[in-house]
Formats: C-alpha cells, structure tokens, sequence
C-alpha cells in the first residue's frame, strides 16, 4: 500500500478562492508529478479563479502571445509518496476515513 503525506503552508493560500460548500470551506488543488525534484514526489498547486483561467485562455489566443502575461498558480505545498508503507494499528485507527 502506498501513502501520500503532505504539507500546505496555509500562508500562501489564496482566500478569496475558498468557498463555502455544504459541510465546510473548500478550496480546489491540482497535483503535479515532480519527478526531479529531491524534496518531494508532487508539488500541489491552488487553481486559479474561473477568470483568471478565462484571461489565460485569451490571452493563449492572442497573435503576440506573451507567456510571461499568464497568470500562474502558487505552489502551496507538496506530497511525498511512501511505497509499501506499514501503517500500525494505532494509525489505521487515526485515519480519517
């Protein structure tokens, strides 16, 4: 059984894309492989508002194209894959599922 354990640094989470859902606030992710990287095996990324991802599309469709006008998501965390991780009983129990 593999296990993904991560980190986000909340600090550079974007409030203004969290949003009230029927059992909490949620924000919405995309996680990245980073295969090269020496520090983790993904890095998690806070996606964009629905209009910053509408300028980006535009914008990719303009003639003069410029990607240094793409509006970027922040990296706010990462994971790290542990393969045939062991859990005990103690953290089976912990588990929030």
């Amino acid at each position: 059984m593999s296990i993904l354990n991560g980190k986000i640094n909340v600090l550079q989470i974007s409030k203004d894309l969290l949003f009230k859902g029927a059992q909490g606030v949620y924000m919405d992710i995309t996680v990245i492989p980073s295969p090269n990287s020496e520090f983790s095996d993904y890095i998690i990324l806070q996606n964009l508002s629905k209009e910053d991802t509408a300028k980006n599309k535009a914008l990719r469709l303009l003639p003069n194209f410029d990607k240094s006008q793409i509006i970027k998501a922040e990296i706010i965390g990462n994971l790290k894959i542990y393969e045939n991780a062991v859990l005990t009983e103690k953290e089976k129990n912990d588990l929030p599922i």
